[in-house]
């Protein structure tokens, strides 16, 4: 696992799939992503999210961009480790924010940490985004390997 501290040029695509995540954590369904995958290049560009496009559609797009996200978050993260609970919570995949819509999954992660709502968008948030960018690059990885193997 990737040390969420450490920035070097290794770290840039990460860094960019983890503002991506940003957009597709704040989207309720796929609808409301269909208007931003345009600028989700890095996210599009995975294998396993092509592979699961329905239709060619932009809609179908951002059908598998969510459904890559969430379950990347949900069978990737360790919940034992109290820092995985949080993105999953905030990324609606935990059992108690999973019916919630966006704004009220981070409003319940960010009082779960006790953060001021400045301090979890500027640090707390992005922080937790590069945990399921890096879940989301290690599935996806996986399934590359195992497609190239077939």
């Amino acid at each position: 696992m990737i040390d969420s501290t450490i920035s070097s040029p290794a770290s840039e695509p990460l860094d960019a799939l983890s503002r991506e995540l940003l957009t597709v954590r704040a989207a309720d369904t796929p609808l409301d992503l269909e208007p931003h995958v345009d600028g989700l290049s890095r996210l599009a560009a995975l294998g396993m999210v092509r592979a699961r496009v329905r239709g060619g559609t932009t809609l179908g797009l951002a059908e598998a961009m969510m459904s890559v996200v969430r379950e990347a978050a949900a069978g990737r993260l360790n919940p034992q480790r109290p820092e995985h609970v949080l993105a999953q919570l905030l990324f609606r995949v935990h059992p108690s924010t999973a019916g919630l819509d966006p704004v009220a999954a981070r409003k319940r992660t960010r009082e779960a940490r006790r953060l001021t709502p400045r301090h979890f968008r500027a640090r707390e948030e992005p922080r937790l985004c590069r945990l399921v960018a890096q879940a989301v690059l290690e599935l996806a990885a996986e399934f590359d390997e195992a497609a190239s193997g077939e």
